[in-house]
């Protein structure tokens, strides 16, 4: 079984249960826009932590502001992708406003 390079070629993968499921990989153009889809929320996201932190914070030192918006980026770009993945079966925003799926080789979820 060979992945195709031809994003407009048909792809086709036989499940363990003798079904076979026909699907065309995702060009580079969807897969691009699903990024800056996911990208667009992550910093809106993080646009209003950082409103939060620096209303709730104005009495704070500027260090703790600072450890508090270093934390909500790391939070923010490691958390992301896998709690959006976790919780809807491997779609980010992104993915799921395109109708992307990521699969395995075998056609099961990946």
């Amino acid at each position: 079984m060979s992945v195709t390079t031809n994003p407009f070629e048909l792809y086709r993968v036989e499940t363990p249960e003798g079904i076979t499921i026909t699907y065309t990989p995702a060009g580079l153009v969807s897969c691009s826009l699903a990024a800056m889809v996911d990208y667009v929320v992550m910093l809106a996201l993080f646009v209003t932590g950082l409103v939060t932190i620096i209303i709730v914070g104005r009495v704070g030192h500027e260090d703790v502001i600072g450890a508090l918006l270093a934390l909500l980026a790391f939070a923010i770009n490691w958390g992301y992708y896998v709690i959006f993945e976790l919780i809807w079966n491997g779609q980010t925003p992104g993915k799921r406003l395109l109708r992307l799926r990521v699969i395995r080789e075998g056609g099961t979820s990946g």
